[in-house]
């Protein structure tokens, strides 16, 4: 029966872009799908599995040429049914909105995947983590997201395509809620060093909003523990209060730098 789905909406998606590659050639508006058709195509595709976010994810981008088409063809008609509804539909993007939810979904029901692959389906799928118009506009990031990541098992190919991914900008217009909530995973001296590691400062403009978050954290953490550290302890905390002076050097120098210009 899912093989079926799958099958089904892959072959409908394959005849609809046929449509509308043709429609495009000729200038002529061969086809009509009304809101509700595309919203049962999306309905059609409820499992929380990669396959269904796969669906979504194509389904999203065929109504999107469907979309620009229809604003092509009918680019000179201001109130136009057909036209008003491809608008509606495009500005609300239900599909967005049904891939952020399926993507948590399946993470979630699905324990034994690696933070690698979760990264990687919120990259290649997320709408919301990857178009600049729903972090610089709408805000619709929300730095829950993280809480899908286990430190635990975190390796360098993570911390390199988590920087890649450029949260800092994502979560530009609300820095502070991305900045707590990545520094409220901070449990021990290894976090510590792992969140300095995945936070790209260059991107921050509030440094201060990211040391104070540090800075907390060390007087919560590490100094109330450092006399009693020895041996490979003692180093990781060195490190971290290394790290954090380090950021705090590069803070005041910059601010130093603004206040000379």
């Amino acid at each position: 029966m899912k093989m079926m789905k799958i099958n089904t909406t892959l072959n409908i998606i394959k005849n609809i872009k046929s449509l509308i590659k043709f429609s495009d050639e000729k200038n002529i508006f061969f086809l009509y799908f009304s809101n509700e058709f595309w919203k049962e195509l999306l309905n059609y595709n409820i499992e929380p599995n990669l396959n269904s976010i796969y669906n979504c994810s194509e389904l999203r981008e065929t109504f999107i040429e469907y979309y620009e088409l229809v604003m092509k063809i009918f680019r000179d008609r201001k109130k136009f049914t057909i036209k008003n509804e491809a608008i509606s539909y495009y500005e609300r993007d239900e599909f967005a909105f049904r891939l952020d939810q399926k993507i948590r979904e399946y993470i979630n029901n699905n324990k034994e995947i690696q933070n690698i692959e979760k990264l990687q389906s919120i990259k290649k799928y997320n709408p919301y983590y990857n178009e600049e118009k729903y972090y610089s506009n709408e805000n619709k990031a929300d730095a829950d997201i993280f809480n899908l990541f286990d430190l635990k098992n975190i390796d360098d190919d993570f911390v390199e395509d988590f920087r890649n991914m450029n949260f800092e900008k994502i979560f530009e217009g609300n820095i502070m809620e991305y900045i707590n909530k990545l520094t409220s995973k901070i449990k021990d001296n290894v976090d510590f060093e792992l969140i300095i590691k995945l936070i790209n400062i260059k991107n921050i403009n509030e440094k201060n909003i990211y040391l104070d978050s540090l800075n907390k954290k060390y007087d919560m953490i590490i100094k109330p523990k450092i006399e009693s550290l020895t041996g490979d302890q003692l180093n990781q905390a060195i490190k971290v209060i290394a790290n954090i002076a380090l950021i705090n050097f590069m803070f005041e120098k910059e601010k130093k730098k603004s206040l000379i210009l």
